[in-house]
């Protein structure tokens, strides 16, 4: 049997830590900054955003791009121009 072979690239985040990411999902990723946050046991991806000066929790995901997708849903309705 032949194992398939995935290209990851890394995006870095606070703390020291890196997360790895599909080489596909890698440009549009690397546009924010990512933080490495310890809750409990979760390896879950936290996204936030900040309005007025203070920061507005959107959540915790499963993965990068559901958080990616939250703070862009999020960009569209407190980052009108």
């Amino acid at each position: 049997m032949k194992l398939k072979t995935y290209i990851m690239k890394e995006i870095l985040l606070t703390q020291g830590k890196v997360a790895f990411v599909d080489d596909k999902d890698f440009e549009p990723l690397n546009a924010f900054k990512w933080y490495a946050m310890k809750r409990g046991n979760s390896q879950k991806f936290h996204a936030s955003i900040g309005k007025n000066g203070k920061t507005v929790n959107l959540g915790l995901f499963e993965t990068a791009s559901q958080a990616r997708e939250a703070y862009l849903k999020a960009k569209k309705k407190y980052h009108v121009i």
